[in-house]
């Protein structure tokens, strides 16, 4: 992609979130067993989508005119595409609102049923607020994640909460105005073997020896 995606603005690392809307260096191809693992997560968000509107949700994750649900800010250069839109329902919550699928494996499906969304993880967690606020969408979003291990099912309401939300709108322009100045953001972590850097799609670039070279080549490819 050449924007920032609302997917990843909760990532901790600026510089990462810089790279992915600017890096031209091919990337490897997704390994097949990877590749299982998105196109699971796809079917699960269908069930869930399934579930819901079993339960009397009117779920739409199209628009009347079929476009997905989603927004553009500055040009084009910041984008969000969302899981769905709740239109009405059970008396259970307020409509319209937000919707967002997830699923993980046990060990980590038992974080978010002990610690919630919020402590869990701060991605998915920004993830919903840059959503609610640029999809004005205030009401609480309903979060939902299915474990693939025993399908067990937790749900959580996210309060909206326009301080965080107006914080990632800063830094998402913080990060453009660096890439029009041709500077890089600073890292997140300050050792290449940090379990975040070393898994890192950009590692080679961030951690190259010729950062000069690298640093000015990003912007002229």
């Amino acid at each position: 992609r050449d924007y920032i995606g609302g997917s990843q603005i909760g990532v901790e690392c600026c510089r990462k979130i810089q790279y992915s809307s600017i890096s031209k260096e091919q990337r490897d191809p997704v390994e097949p067993r990877v590749q299982r693992i998105f196109d699971l997560g796809n079917l699960i968000e269908d069930y869930l989508i399934k579930l819901l509107r079993d339960a009397g949700f009117d779920v739409r994750t199209r628009k009347d005119n079929g476009d997905q649900w989603g927004f553009s800010l500055a040009d084009g250069r910041i984008q969000g595409h969302v899981d769905g839109v709740i239109m009405g329902g059970p008396k259970v919550m307020d409509y319209p609102c937000l919707v967002e699928f997830k699923s993980a494996k046990s060990s980590r499906f038992t974080k978010f049923l002990r610690d919630g969304l919020m402590q869990t993880d701060s991605n998915y967690y920004s993830q919903v607020q840059f959503y609610q606020r640029n999809m004005k969408l205030n009401n609480p979003a309903l979060f939902v994640m299915m474990n693939k291990d025993d399908q067990s099912i937790y749900y959580e309401l996210i309060q909206y909460n326009p301080a965080h939300a107006d914080r990632l709108i800063n830094k998402s322009e913080d990060i453009l105005n660096a890439i029009d100045s041709n500077h890089l953001m600073p890292r997140a972590y300050q050792d290449k073997n940090n379990w975040n850097c070393k898994y890192c799609d950009y590692r080679k670039e961030c951690w190259s020896n010729d950062a000069i070279k690298i640093e000015t080549s990003i912007w002229n490819q």
